[in-house]
């Protein structure tokens, strides 16, 4: 006769929880902690750019689907791949990783700390993008404040050009292409919900009629260093800022 399979999942080992709970709130006071890091992170990213002359190592990276970019994606430094964290972690990881050259800490296993660093690399650059992370604070703050979005008169998007001619859309969205090609929408969800997931570009979620609302009272502005960064070769910097003024005058 056949068990039944338990659907009651056990608690986490302690060891995980350890580990979470160090990563997530161990404060790091020591200097030496932060200069040896500095030098783990150049030593891995000149390993990493050093293993592209490698055809067997080139032939690894990019998308799953060759050809594929994934808007305000994470970058692999030294190529020109745009990815989604996952595949952009496997990346940089493989590239760092390839000739085995990279910092070894000795313990009772050796190990090496730059292997975490294509997975925080991919995050950290994907997380710092687009508007929406300011328009996730911004929700905060807004709540804080004791004011929503109905409480907002205008929103100003300082960027760069190459935004301003690809994203910056106004009018009706059809579908979730329209929907992630367009910064208004990128933006306004976020001060609605405090968050955007890819949930939040399907029709089911667009029809809310804030979002349209808001849209309208959204405008970008071209700020000139943001572009000059944006095609600085030793930047690639795609910031921007965002300005919200409320009814009452304030912002």
């Amino acid at each position: 006769m056949s068990a039944h399979i338990s659907n009651v999942r056990p608690a986490w080992d302690q060891v995980i929880v350890d580990i979470v709970d160090y990563a997530r709130d161990y404060e790091v006071t020591s200097a030496l902690a932060y200069d040896t890091a500095r030098l783990i992170l150049m030593d891995a990213l000149g390993c990493g750019l050093e293993a592209l002359e490698y055809p067997a190592a080139c032939k690894l990276l990019g998308p799953v689907v060759r050809g594929t970019v994934v808007p305000h994606g994470a970058r692999v430094p030294g190529t020109q791949f745009q990815l989604d964290p996952v595949q952009a972690a496997f990346n940089i990881g493989t590239l760092i990783r390839w000739l085995d050259f990279n910092d070894t800490w000795l313990a009772a296993e050796w190990g090496h700390p730059s292997d975490n660093l294509g997975g925080i690399l991919a995050v950290a650059d994907w997380a710092s993008r687009t508007a929406v992370e300011a328009a996730v604070t911004l929700h905060r703050q807004m709540k804080d404040a004791g004011k929503t979005v109905q409480d907002i008169q205008k929103v100003v998007i300082r960027t760069h050009e190459a935004c301003i001619r690809i994203i910056d859309k106004q009018g009706p969205l059809a579908n979730p292409a329209d929907r992630y090609h367009c910064i208004q929408y990128m933006v306004a969800v976020p001060l609605i919900r405090g968050n955007l997931t890819a949930a939040d570009y399907e029709d089911a979620a667009a029809a809310d009629p804030r979002i349209d609302a808001l849209r309208a009272k959204i405008e970008c502005v071209e700020d000139p260093r943001y572009t000059k960064d944006y095609h600085d070769p030793d930047k690639r910097s795609i910031a921007n800022a965002l300005t919200v003024q409320f009814n009452d005058g304030s912002k």
